[in-house]
This record gives structure tokens, sequence and C-alpha cells, in this order.
């Protein structure tokens, strides 16, 4: 039982650890949207697309993402993500919520090409 603790007790501490280098590294920790931004975000984007393919530059937990898809079905929802234990979670998430409109990608946003988007938002903090 001991041993158990202590691997999940370093488990936790690697997933720690593994957040807060990408948010020295992102300038920005991974944070969900609030339930607010989301509102607004889906309400602007169901104006515009009903279809085509809306990227998520540093999608944190997916919460935008998972949003999105549920709200627009006949879009494609890609969410790039390069801190690994986020990525992780929305990768679980996504086969939880049997999300088949919603993709994530561990990659570093400035290091890919999003040409074929039909719409990009990203965070931008002020």
């Amino acid at each position: 039982m001991q041993i158990l603790l202590l691997i999940i007790l370093v488990l936790a501490l690697c997933a720690a650890f593994s957040i807060f280098v990408h948010t020295l590294v992102n300038g920005i920790s991974p944070m969900p949207s609030s339930r607010k931004a989301r509102s607004v975000v889906v309400s602007i984007a169901k104006e515009q697309f009903s279809s085509g393919t809306i990227v998520d530059l540093g999608s944190g937990w997916g919460t935008l993402c998972f949003s999105l898809g549920r709200a627009l079905p006949q879009a494609r929802i890609i969410g790039y993500e390069s801190s690994l234990i986020p990525y992780l979670y929305c990768r679980c998430a996504k086969a939880i919520l049997r999300s088949t409109n919603v993709a994530f990608r561990c990659k570093d946003l400035f290091k890919t090409s999003h040409d074929n988007a039909d719409g990009i938002l990203y965070y931008y903090p002020q």
C-alpha cells in the first residue's frame, strides 16, 4: 500500500513539475476557459462557421474545443497544446466524451502550419 502511495505521489509531482516547466517556457499556464468566455466564442463561431476547420492555439485543458465541437458538429476542431499533461487529459476526455469532430495535437503552435484552418482561436494576454 505504501509503495502505491509513493508511486502516486511521484507521478503527481512529475505532472506538477511538467506543468510548471511548460508554464515558464510558454509564459502562460494551461487554464480552462471560463463559462462566459466559452459562451461568447461559441456564439461568434456559430455565426461565422457551420463547417470547416477551427484551430485553437494553446488549447489547455480542451474546454473551449469540446464546447465548439458540441455546438458545431459539422466543423472539425483541432486543439494545439505543447504541455504534455493537459494534452493527455484532453485525449482521455475526448475518448470519454466520444467527440469525433475534436482532435488534439501535442505540438508547439509556432512550429506548425495552420494554412488549412478556416478559423484560428488564441488567447492574447493584455
